[in-house]
């Protein structure tokens, strides 16, 4: 259930970055506050409260905010308008293989051939893809920045995942969608209310408002539960495999919504990435599950067994 669970999470996440109707600031904060308010109404009706976090606890939780929404948003933004548009796909292609090594050096789990395998392809899907999206991009202003900046967004997209895995288990993915939602709804709030008054929406079709209700409710609020929900259960060397959706999540609601079409090598890159996880599930069925889903009953002395914190 959990690779179902990583899989659902990153299509919606894909499908929360398609309309460009709103100005991007306005709709970061806008969708990011909506999301807190349903997030920490659920928390409050399901689990009566919210956690009691002590400091290392609110320390990861708002570094994962900071980095792996606040400044992976403006990082795009920015360096997107910096580089070009080929340049920035391939770049947002390494987010599974940076997803794995920092796995593997932080939270010390193994890099078996399987997995790296997996993430290999969904690396190269993702680059495929990109790169047929945005072989249209012209020249950028300064490449070699913007290249950098946007890197750093991948970086602090990965982070999101490697951090979960190191907050302590008894905050529940509920309680840690709320608040990462909550923190970065806080932080984005200044460039939501400049935005909203400097902004004129009343050109904007219904069909716009209907997308951000979507990416303000149902997008973020079950991508959010979903990922930390299967990552409580799936090492990250695994979940990575599963950013290589995005990208597909995202055109099937421009095909849905804007009457996109989807070209044939993005169907390429896609299948390619499906392989990767089907790499992945191949490696789960042949463990039993036991092992890669961290099941309490999986034997202490075999290999791999040992539980990240």
């Amino acid at each position: 259930m959990s690779y179902q669970e990583l899989a659902l999470a990153k299509l919606l996440l894909g499908a929360t970055v398609v309309t460009d109707s709103f100005p991007v600031l306005f709709a970061s904060g806008a969708t990011l506050g909506l999301a807190a308010i349903i997030l920490l109404g659920l928390c409050l009706l399901v689990e009566g409260r919210l956690p009691r976090l002590d400091r290392r606890e609110a320390l990861l939780l708002a570094i994962q905010s900071f980095a792996g929404i606040f400044l992976f948003r403006i990082f795009v933004l920015t360096g997107l308008k910096m580089t070009t548009a080929t340049a920035g796909g391939i770049i947002f292609s390494t987010t599974p293989a940076l997803i794995g090594l920092l796995s593997f050096l932080v939270l010390r789990e193994r890099l078996y051939a399987r997995r790296v395998i997996a993430i290999l392809l969904a690396l190269a899907g993702v680059l495929i893809i990109n790169v047929s999206q945005a072989g249209r991009g012209g020249g950028g202003k300064n490449p070699v920045l913007g290249n950098m900046i946007v890197f750093l967004a991948v970086a602090g997209d990965a982070l999101f995942t490697i951090l979960r895995r190191l907050t302590d288990r008894r905050i529940s993915p509920l309680a840690a969608s709320a608040l990462v939602s909550l923190i970065a709804s806080i932080l984005f709030l200044p460039f939501t209310v400049w935005e909203a008054i400097s902004a004129d929406f009343s050109a904007l079709p219904w069909s716009a408002w209907l997308i951000l209700l979507f990416q303000g409710t149902l997008g973020p609020v079950a991508a959010f539960l979903l990922w930390f929900t299967g990552l409580k259960r799936v090492e990250a060397g695994t979940a990575a495999v599963f950013t290589g959706l995005v990208p597909l999540g995202s055109m099937i609601l421009s095909l849905l919504f804007l009457g996109e079409s989807i070209p044939p090598a993005a169907l390429v890159g896609t299948c390619v990435i499906l392989l990767g996880i089907a790499v992945t599930a191949a490696r789960k069925g042949r463990l039993g599950g036991a092992r890669e889903a961290g099941l309490k009953n999986a034997p202490k002395d075999a290999p791999g067994s040992r539980q990240n914190p």
